[in-house]
């Protein structure tokens, strides 16, 4: 336990006044931060192993390489929000976003989401030039700052809180929060067998990294990990003298699969 944790814990156990609650938030938050940094660590470190045992075996045939492993990332913000329900302005595909790590292009359309488009919109040309910077080829950032207010104005669209405290003692130093995050499957396709068209990559994350490269290897591919599903989740966790325990949870839906991102309306 870091040193700002255990004199907090050490006050309390003591019998003194709990610091302010502000402080003890402030911790709370830290810890949430560590728990999901470690969990998409853990990610990285399944995969760099895959990776590893992948090129031990293409050294010694006699050794079997790995299939079949997947690996997920986190993504969280404790001072960020998740909008449920939205539905893109331009193709009216449902989306799920995160903030304020926002993805401006329409996974479904690759226009931008929140702009009523023109009747005559070009859904085939994407992204296009409206949407998307000429010089780097990356999405705009919408004109005006996308905050919880913005989407009160969308039907359906529900904004909330990444980390959403529930309740707080202070006289004992306690609190619960609901905390929200992102979680994306990653599928490792060990031959390279499914062909990631130019659309997908534009509209979708790939771990570019790993895409095979012509004739690597006298042509053989080496794989690479692909996105599968996403989910939005919730884990309800209380925080007492320093302590991060899980009170309930996590509790996952499944958002988009893989499928569903390269052009699905519904």
């Amino acid at each position: 336990m870091r040193f700002a944790l255990l004199a907090l814990g050490l006050a309390l156990a003591s019998g003194c006044k709990p610091p302010p609650p502000e402080k003890i938030e402030a911790a709370f938050r830290r810890e949430v931060k560590f728990y999901f940094n470690t969990l998409n660590q853990d990610g990285l470190e399944r995969k760099d192993a895959l990776r590893a045992e992948q090129a031990m075996a293409q050294r010694n045939p006699a050794l079997q390489a790995p299939t079949g492993t997947i690996y997920s990332t986190y993504v969280y913000n404790d001072s960020g929000f998740i909008v449920e329900n939205f539905h893109c302005q331009i193709c009216g595909a449902k989306l799920l976003l995160p903030f304020p790590s926002a993805e401006y292009l329409c996974r479904s359309c690759g226009h931008c989401p929140y702009k009523i488009g023109h009747p005559k919109t070009n859904l085939q040309k994407s992204p296009c030039e409206i949407c998307t910077e000429r010089a780097t080829g990356l999405p705009k950032e919408p004109v005006e700052a996308l905050q919880r207010e913005t989407f009160k104005g969308f039907e359906g669209a529900v904004a909330k809180d990444m980390f959403e405290v529930t309740e707080t003692n202070k006289e004992k130093g306690y609190m619960v929060a609901v905390v929200r995050y992102i979680r994306r499957v990653w599928a490792f396709d060990d031959q390279a067998s499914v062909i990631v068209p130019q659309k997908a990559l534009d509209r979708a994350q790939v771990d570019r990294s790993w895409l095979p490269a012509p004739g690597e290897e006298g042509g053989r591919k080496p794989g690479f990990h692909r996105p599968d599903t996403m989910y939005v989740g919730e884990i309800t966790f209380s925080f007492r003298g320093g302590d991060l325990t899980v009170k309930s949870g996590p509790k996952e839906e499944p958002v988009r699969p893989w499928t569903d991102l390269l052009g699905s309306k519904n």
